[in-house]
């Protein structure tokens, strides 16, 4: 719905009096009208300085990976926690959305809450919340190409870390 504001001309008509109200003030008389405003073709944005926008680059220059840092975000997180759980506890078990019968919806065969986790999650990934490095999705196989461009995180961990990492992850998954 959109507003529309006529002429002075247009408003002492009788056809506009009747589609919408009639308003007098200093500078004449006005109407203002429910409906589809009319499209202004000639109005256009433009960047009339003569120095070209620059693209800002998104750059996570926070420094999340010291200690300290670390420290306070698993003390918030541990905070978050025991409040969630105790805020849950005040509600009783709904067993029916937990259970992938209970709902039916369209291309779907879950549970309401696996429903709720998938959608929420698909949401997030469209904003770019998934790149970063230490979030990580419960369902990762069905989520969206993020629509804002993608933010540039440090290098922490050394190359050849990374890559030690990798091996001593694969011997451990290999060994019986």
């Amino acid at each position: 719905m959109a507003f529309k504001l006529a002429t002075k001309a247009a408003a002492a008509s009788p056809a506009a009096a009747h589609r919408g109200g009639l308003a007098r003030g200093p500078e004449g008389t006005s109407r203002v009208a429910f409906g589809p405003a009319p499209r202004n073709k000639g109005l256009r944005a433009a960047n009339n300085s003569a120095t070209p926008v620059a693209k800002e680059e998104r750059v996570d220059r926070s420094e999340i990976l010291t200690l300290d840092s670390i420290r306070q975000v698993l003390i918030r997180l541990e905070d978050s926690i025991i409040f969630g759980l105790l805020e849950r506890a005040q509600f009783c078990y709904n067993a029916d959305t937990y259970d992938s019968n209970a709902f039916h919806m369209d291309g779907f065969g879950g549970s309401l809450v696996e429903y709720m986790v998938r959608e929420t999650e698909k949401l997030h990934a469209q904003v770019g919340r998934y790149k970063s490095p230490d979030e990580h999705p419960f369902f990762p196989e069905d989520l969206p190409e993020p629509r804002l461009p993608p933010m540039q995180y440090p290098r922490v961990m050394h190359v050849l870390g990374s890559q030690m990492l990798l091996m001593m992850t694969a011997f451990v998954s290999l060994s019986p």
